[in-house]
């Protein structure tokens, strides 16, 4: 299903690689038509757009940051694809669409702990159709916490404050969330823990460090300047690796019609 030209392009470009894992998943596990689908936090629309080519069916794109649904309009948008401009959980609420697919990639770990995750598991749960599929991936825990200690490190000693709190880390555990899926009735179809490198060089990292949203966020243009000329100091001295610590999971709502049938392929 993934395999055209149009994803080609972004094999081997952080963060859409990730992102195409799971559609490819997504695609070899549909074992029936996906008409309507949603895209949970859908930012700038690149898998937005994939989806709805390969797939050809109706895509909602909900994100609540207007600035990446001005890009998704101008540069991924179809005929077939909806934007919703909205916070989720309040999205949620006024919900009573159908879909055969709830896609979102790289979001729910900003939903910072095990109980947002479960009510957002139920409220999906309950927007799907029978037989309907949530494919979700996401930070865990663990994830970049070498670089992200790096990184805070870095910023406490340039601000000459803590900063912890504004660098963040995924409050997710992996074995805790697939028990709330299977606690929600979802069938979970594919469960999988990757640990895995990114980037090929210390380059790649030190860039990702420097669009990193803490810095983005939290310094004017002028410190931000002197912030990455300190930073490179730093780095010359000593780099550490990113890995990413994520979960895949990709989970069906049963018919009602029929009982759930045992999980397969969860690693577990």
């Amino acid at each position: 299903m993934w395999n055209n030209p149009a994803c080609d392009r972004y094999q081997n470009e952080y963060p859409y690689k990730a992102g195409l894992y799971l559609l490819e998943k997504i695609g070899q596990i549909a074992n029936g038509p996906i008409e309507m689908a949603l895209d949970l936090g859908c930012g700038n629309g690149i898998l937005t757009r994939l989806l709805a080519d390969s797939i050809g069916c109706r895509v909602a794109a909900v994100d609540a940051d207007p600035s990446s649904l001005e890009i998704l309009k101008e540069t991924h948008l179809c005929p077939l694809i909806q934007t919703v401009y909205a916070d989720i959980p309040l999205w949620f609420a006024f919900q009573n669409n159908d879909f055969d697919l709830i896609f979102s990639n790289a979001v729910f770990h900003c939903l910072g702990s095990h109980e947002a995750f479960q009510d957002t598991l139920q409220a999906c749960f309950q927007m799907l159709t029978d037989n309907g599929l949530l494919g979700i991936r996401f930070s865990l825990r663990e994830n970049a916490y070498a670089l992200k200690s790096y990184l805070t490190d870095r910023l406490t000693a340039f601000t000459g404050r803590d900063c912890s709190a504004i660098v963040g880390n995924s409050g997710l555990d992996y074995a805790t969330c697939l028990l709330q899926l299977r606690d929600c009735g979802f069938q979970v179809r594919l469960a999988e823990e990757l640990r895995y490198l990114p980037f090929s060089n210390p380059e790649q990292e030190f860039q990702f460090m420097l669009r990193f949203q803490p810095i983005q966020g939290n310094f004017t243009q002028s410190t931000r300047r002197l912030f990455h000329d300190y930073l490179r100091q730093c780095w010359d001295r000593k780099k550490v690796r990113l890995e990413h610590h994520h979960a895949v999971f990709i989970a069906c709502k049963p018919s009602s019609n029929h009982p759930s049938p045992r999980d397969i392929d969860t690693g577990s």
